[in-house]
């Protein structure tokens, strides 16, 4: 192992020594120690100008892409990126102004709508007040009309069965001349006329009495 190791590097002296004693040799001879232009290197001032070429298949190995392109593309996609951005803050400005625009409608109609539920509230109250009013009054004039039906039957029963001796036909005893006589029985109607009379406006009272009330108001 040691004497391979030895072997080695005596072939690597001898090989370097012969290396300069050929002098150029046939390589450096026809002119491969020169250092010709690159397809892919350009000018400095090339890199000002950002409308570069696409780079084909073929061509994309050994020729692109170069630094120019590169920043050539990038500034394109910026611009790209930019004109979105822009978009998208105009489309958020119209967004805000269009949802302040309904903010403002919405709180005005929220201001009409509570104006008109205040006044209906105050119409509601207005209305219960007048009816419980006119409830009230349908109940005593109900009562009246019960009390006077009562009386009038009362009056009827007595007149009838001529109960009340206060209400009794009295004799009245005074001087009549005769001439005034005939007179009288022409003009005066006779008992009983007034009688039945009497009772017919009773019993009108009576069934008006007797109609039902108007229903309460809820």
């Amino acid at each position: 192992m040691f004497s391979m190791r030895i072997v080695c590097l005596v072939l690597s002296v001898v090989g370097t020594a012969w290396t300069a004693d050929s002098g150029e040799g046939d390589f450096l001879a026809e002119g491969g120690g020169v250092r010709g232009p690159r397809v892919v290197e350009r000018h400095q001032s090339a890199c000002k100008d950002s409308d570069w070429p696409f780079c084909s298949d073929e061509d994309w190995n050994y020729k692109c892409p170069s630094g120019c392109r590169m920043k050539g593309l990038i500034d394109e996609v910026n611009q790209d990126f930019t004109n979105r951005i822009n978009k998208l803050k105009n489309s958020l400005f119209e967004y805000q102004k269009n949802n302040k625009d309904s903010h403002s409608l919405t709180t005005n109609i929220m201001e009409i709508l509570r104006g008109d539920f205040s006044s209906a509230n105050n119409r509601d109250n207005t209305y219960n007040r007048v009816s419980e009013d006119l409830r009230s009054r349908i109940e005593v004039l109900k009562r009246k009309v019960i009390e006077k039906v009562t009386a009038n039957n009362l009056l009827v029963a007595r007149v009838t069965t001529e109960e009340t001796p206060h209400l009794k036909a009295r004799a009245i005893k005074w001087q009549m001349r005769p001439e005034v006589k005939p007179i009288m029985k022409e003009h005066i109607a006779p008992r009983e006329a007034m009688l039945n009379l009497a009772l017919s406006e009773v019993s009108t009272l009576l069934l008006w009495g007797s109609l039902p009330c108007p229903p309460r108001l809820s």
